[in-house]
C-alpha cells in the first residue's frame, strides 16, 4: 500500500514565515510538520509519494528518497491549481497508484498514528473531527457511522463534522472534476461522487492539529507539549 502526501502549497496564510520555507517543512516543537507525519506512518505503507511544488528542492533535499526505511517518491505539481490538481499529477506519473488502495494526507497538518490506523480499518475511510465554527470547511454528512455527502463551507449549519483531509480508498478513477469557482480542481467535488457510489466510513479523530496561520504554528507547540 501506499500513501500520497500533499505538499506543494504555497502557504499564503503563513505570510513571511513561507517565503523561504515550504510550509510542511515549517517546525513544531522543532521537528518539521512533514516529518512528523512521516513518522505516524512509519510500518503502515510500503512506500510514500510526496507531491511538492513550492520550494520543492527544500523538501528533496530534506528527506531524500528513503525515511528511515520508508521509500520516498517525488511527484512534482506544476501549478498549485488544488488538491485535484494535486492528484491528477500523480496519475500522470503512475496511472495505476490511484487504481490500487491508498492513504491520502495533507502535508501541512499534524495527524496521528492511532487515528491513521483507525481509518486502515476499513476498506475506504475519511476522517473527520467535531469542531465549533464548521462554516470555514468542508462537512460530512453522516448516516449510522457512513458518509453519505460532502458539502464545502456551508453558509447554514448542516453538521459540525469537518473533513479534515486523511482519506482511505480502495481505488478512484479522476474523472467528473473541473475548475472550482476559486480557479483550482478540488479533490473534495470527487469526494463527494465516491461516498454517493459506495460505503465511506466516518472515522473520528481523537487528535488533529490544523496549522493554516502562524497563530496556528504557536497553538501546535502547546498542543504538543
Amino acid at each position: 500500500m501506499k500513501a500520497i502526501i500533499l505538499a506543494a502549497g504555497k502557504g499564503v496564510r503563513m505570510k513571511e514565515l513561507t517565503k523561504d520555507t515550504p510550509k510542511p517543512l515549517l517546525k513544531v516543537k522543532g521537528k518539521a510538520v512533514l516529518e512528523r507525519n512521516l513518522e505516524q506512518i512509519l510500518g503502515l505503507v510500503e512506500e510514500v509519494i510526496i507531491v511538492v511544488g513550492h520550494k520543492k528542492e527544500k523538501i528533496m533535499a530534506a528527506f531524500g528518497t528513503d525515511y528511515n526505511g520508508l521509500k520516498i517518491t517525488y511527484v512534482i505539481q506544476k501549478k498549485q491549481l488544488g488538491t485535484g490538481d494535486a492528484l491528477k499529477s500523480v496519475n500522470d506519473y503512475d496511472s495505476g497508484v490511484l487504481k490500487e488502495r491508498f492513504l491520502l494526507l495533507m502535508g501541512d497538518d499534524i495527524f496521528f498514528r492511532e487515528d491513521i490506523e483507525n481509518c486502515l480499518k476499513h476498506k475506504n475511510a475519511i476522517l473527520a473531527k467535531k469542531v465549533e465554527d464548521p462554516s470555514r470547511f468542508g462537512v460530512f454528512i453522516v448516516k449510522k457511522g457512513l458518509i453519505k455527502e460532502v458539502i464545502e463551507k456551508p453558509k447554514k449549519f448542516v453538521s459540525d463534522l469537518v473533513n479534515v483531509a486523511l482519506y482511505v480508498f480502495d481505488g478512484i478513477e479522476m474523472k467528473g472534476i473541473s475548475l472550482s469557482e476559486r480557479g483550482e480542481i478540488e479533490f473534495t467535488d470527487l469526494v463527494d461522487d465516491i461516498v454517493k457510489e459506495r460505503d465511506v466510513h466516518c472515522v473520528i479523530a481523537k487528535k488533529w492539529i490544523s496549522i493554516a496561520t502562524p497563530e496556528d504554528l504557536k497553538k501546535a507547540e502547546g498542543l504538543l507539549k
